[in-house]
């Protein structure tokens, strides 16, 4: 499954990595947690993104979707 990342999180990541399917969003995300423990806060408070659809944990995966998860940004 492919997964991209922006912002802060591609930094403390990398852009794109390739992981093993999931079968949800929620189950995706403590994936990524587990394996970057350093980003794992900002993972939490991420936004996922399908075909540039913002979707909930819950939401079920194939193993062919493009996984995107956006920061959380901070404004002033």
């Amino acid at each position: 499954m492919k997964v991209r990342f922006y912002g802060n999180l591609a930094d403390a990541i990398g852009r794109d990595l390739e992981v093993e399917p999931s079968e949800s969003i929620a189950q995706l995300r403590r994936l990524l947690e587990m394996r970057h423990p350093a980003a794992a806060s900002a993972i939490a408070r991420s936004r996922a993104v399908i075909d540039d659809t913002l979707v909930d944990d819950d939401c079920k995966l194939d193993p062919s979707d493009k996984v995107e998860f956006l920061p959380p940004v901070s404004g002033g």
